[in-house]
């Protein structure tokens, strides 16, 4: 009878950069970049290889999501996090200017 190796558990990638991933978040044109290509992020990165496709792209999903948070709320744009439907529930943000909510007409 043959035992088959164990396969090396993946390494997790929640708390890595963009950068240590191969990607940075290019602010003119609002789009993500390979750092060693120079190309926009493609979901088909390893052609038909749907494992490795969605892993690069759960890899992602953490550190873009800090960075697109960073540019909007802690740059000079300044925008506020509005928890919808609130923060006591399942929710998502959306990203007001300073006071908005205040407005008459949004």
């Amino acid at each position: 009878m043959f035992i088959r190796p164990r396969k090396p558990e993946p390494e997790p990638h929640v708390r890595r950069t963009l950068g240590e991933l191969g990607y940075e978040f290019d602010l003119a044109s609002g789009k993500l970049r390979n750092t060693s290509t120079g190309q926009p992020y493609e979901y088909n990165a390893f052609g038909s290889d749907k494992k490795k496709n969605a892993e690069l792209y759960q890899s992602l999903l953490a550190p873009a999501s800090r960075d697109v948070y960073h540019v909007l709320v802690e740059s000079d744009l300044g925008m506020e996090p509005i928890a919808v439907p609130d923060s006591r529930q399942p929710h998502c943000n959306i990203y007001v200017t300073p006071g908005g909510l205040s407005k008459k007409h949004l």
